[in-house]
């Protein structure tokens, strides 16, 4: 290997330029950088001194101030998944060795949070595709989050999560009306109903029915329901006053909103109370204060009793995990959940407490967001009493959170009243059927080719000019399928494997037969998009 094919430091056997992380740290990296990009490295991060100068490396790498900012990144990557992580540090690293050793720690954390998320997603992947598709209707008639960027500026925000410890907190609920903007998840309006109370916003994120969250519940009296849009079509269609959609797994759902050139992101760690966090950020509202976020199961409790599910209760096994059962009147108890690791994290009033991996990823999504927060000037409370502590959030009593909000004044019919859309309702529903109705012309190609292809590679083996045709056509198709966003949502997994399985391969043969199982993949996946689009435009 040359002088100029040896990279800057050392890299993973197999690393990937596409797929793998390059974290930078400090001045002096910047022939580093160059290096990494000149060779295809699409995900290269630079962290620098908030006073150092903004070096020209190009898009490929991301310069950021901080560990937040760093952290945020990272999460914001779609998938797949880094296998490869190299961190490297300048001739001034800026960082003392302990602070170095501290954000390899939390970059393991951000990467494991990341896996879990990004498991959900492809589980829920082709339900949460179909769904987007059938709400194109929805979308064209309600207005995204994008018109109400800053609208609450300056003004305190809310968000209530069902959490046990929120039991101790009910009752100062209504003392919130008219000083904050109160959010919540569906999930925790039992506990409204049980004190008589209309959170503000309410917002639905999970693909799944949440018919049973909203029972009982008179969504009339809210001032609006903010649905993610790939949850059913029914989170459409309740009385609220207003319905506003955003895209709940932030770029991964961009594809639906493209079309309408509007940016409806809300990023996530794949709890609701993250999308909820994500809002009020982009709403503008300080401070931002979180109730009911306990992220482990205090005392035994998952929910707080006055919620739905209030009955559930944790049942520690001897092997060091945990199972969630409900009371059954009918026939004793029921599995609510099943056996789950349990883990420890930093409590809210010292010590630990007990968790389980999703919540941990959720704890330190939460952490980092409210790292970049701190690092914008921005204030996070938080009001749970109870659970986990969150990294960075100030600790206070929701009723000293009460007292300081006793000068705020917040009108939020009127605030969102003045939010107008932006653009109509026709004329969004021509830019999305226009849109698809490319889409689906797209999808053809990306159809035909990937039959040339597959065509083409049974005589690659044999012929120089044979493959040289078939690269070709690979070439074309991989062009093709790039800007059809739709493909990975459905056959992301998939996906990864093949381009995993070619990229293992040890001769010219297998790289042949991985690339035939990838077109597979490309050919059934569009075909699978196509029918829901086709009826998604027939409604438009």
């Amino acid at each position: 290997m040359s002088s100029q094919e040896t990279p800057p430091f050392p890299l993973a056997p197999g690393w990937s330029f596409a797929r793998d992380l390059a974290l930078l740290v400090g001045t002096g990296l910047d022939d580093a950088a160059r290096w990494l990009v000149a060779r295809g490295q699409e995900r290269a991060l630079l962290l620098l001194p908030e006073d150092a100068p903004q070096p020209e490396l190009g898009e490929r790498v991301r310069v950021v101030r901080s560990r937040g900012e760093l952290l945020q990144a990272i999460l914001h990557y779609p998938p797949p998944l880094p296998l490869h992580v190299v961190l490297r540090t300048g001739p001034d690293p800026w960082l003392a060795p302990k602070d170095l050793s501290a954000l390899a720690a939390r970059v393991k954390e951000c990467l494991h949070a990341k896996k879990l998320l990004h498991h959900t997603v492809e589980a829920t992947g082709k339900r949460s595709l179909v769904q987007g598709l059938e709400n194109l209707p929805h979308l064209a008639q309600h207005p995204s989050i994008a018109c109400l960027d800053g609208a609450f500026a300056g003004k305190a925000c809310v968000i209530v999560s069902p959490g046990p410890s929120l039991s101790s907190n009910l009752r100062l609920l209504p003392e919130l009306r008219g000083k904050a903007l109160i959010a919540t998840g569906t999930h925790a309006l039992g506990a409204f109903r049980s004190i008589g109370l209309a959170p503000d916003l309410v917002l639905a994120a999970d693909p799944g029915d949440l018919a049973r969250h909203c029972a009982g519940f008179d969504l009339s009296a809210v001032q609006a329901f903010v649905a993610a849009a790939t949850t059913r079509p029914d989170n459409f269609e309740h009385p609220a006053p207003r319905t506003y959609s955003f895209a709940g797994n932030a770029e991964l759902d961009d594809w639906l909103y493209e079309p309408l050139g509007e940016n409806a992101r809300l990023p996530t760690g794949g709890s609701v109370a993250c999308s909820a966090f994500s809002l009020a950020v982009r709403l503008g509202c300080d401070p931002i204060v979180l109730v009911g976020q306990d992220l482990s199961y205090s005392d035994g409790r998952f929910y707080a009793a006055e919620n739905l599910d209030g009955d559930a209760r944790v049942e520690r096994g001897a092997n060091g995990d945990f199972r969630v059962l409900k009371t059954d009147t009918s026939d004793g108890d029921l599995v609510f959940m099943k056996s789950r690791r349990r883990v420890e994290v930093a409590g809210y009033h010292g010590g630990t407490v007990e968790t389980c991996d999703a919540f941990r990823a959720f704890l330190f999504w939460f952490e980092a967001a409210v790292e970049a927060r701190n690092a914008d000037g921005g204030r996070v409370w938080n009001c749970t009493e109870g659970g986990a502590r969150i990294e960075g959030a100030e600790q206070l009593p929701l009723a000293t959170a009460l007292e300081r909000l006793t000068d705020e004044r917040v009108d939020v019919a009127a605030v969102l009243e003045r939010c107008a859309p932006l653009s109509s309702p026709s004329e969004r529903a021509e830019r999305l059927a226009r849109h698809f109705r490319g889409t689906l012309r797209e999808l053809d190609a990306c159809t035909r080719l990937a039959r040339r292809c597959k065509q083409a590679a049974s005589s690659a083996s044999r012929d120089r000019r044979a493959l040289k045709e078939f690269e070709t056509l690979e070439r074309r198709l991989r062009d093709a399928v790039r800007p059809l966003r739709c493909i990975p949502i459905v056959a992301q997994a998939e996906i990864t494997a093949a381009l995993e399985e070619a990229r293992a391969a040890g001769d010219l043969a297998a790289n042949l037969r991985s690339s035939i199982r990838l077109f597979d993949v490309f050919r059934e996946a569009a075909e699978y998009v196509r029918g829901p689009i086709e009826g998604a435009l027939e409604k438009l």
